[in-house]
């Protein structure tokens, strides 16, 4: 098995931990990207300050910052409100539609 992304998380400590250098050497023999970076929980809207060492390893290249990931963080975080809700935004902001019901937040009845 070998999957397009791999992500290991761990305490900051790790990247002094004396085989960090063996793993990120590993990941790169088997094709991997790795991007090396340090994230607070607090940035992703949790209600903690918690500092973690991501690894994010992607096979095909994929060149991943702090940044790329809070914009993606965002951009899942507006779509799981707008699927929550029943409600998307079309082009102009103040004008609200509703959308399908989705089945996968279908409640079932009280019998």
């Amino acid at each position: 098995m070998k999957p397009r992304w791999v992500i290991v998380e761990n305490v900051n400590r790790m990247k002094s931990w004396d085989r960090h250098d063996d793993l990120l050497v590993s990941l790169k023999r088997l094709g991997y990207q790795v991007n090396d970076l340090f994230l607070n929980a607090a940035d992703f809207g949790t209600p903690q300050s918690r500092k973690r060492l991501f690894l994010v390893c992607d096979l095909l290249g994929s060149v991943i910052s702090k940044e790329d990931l809070l914009a993606i963080h965002r951009r899942a975080k507006r779509t799981l409100v707008q699927l929550s809700t029943g409600m998307v935004t079309t082009k102009q902001p103040r004008y609200v539609r509703r959308a399908a019901p989705n089945p996968l937040l279908r409640v079932p009845s009280a019998q």
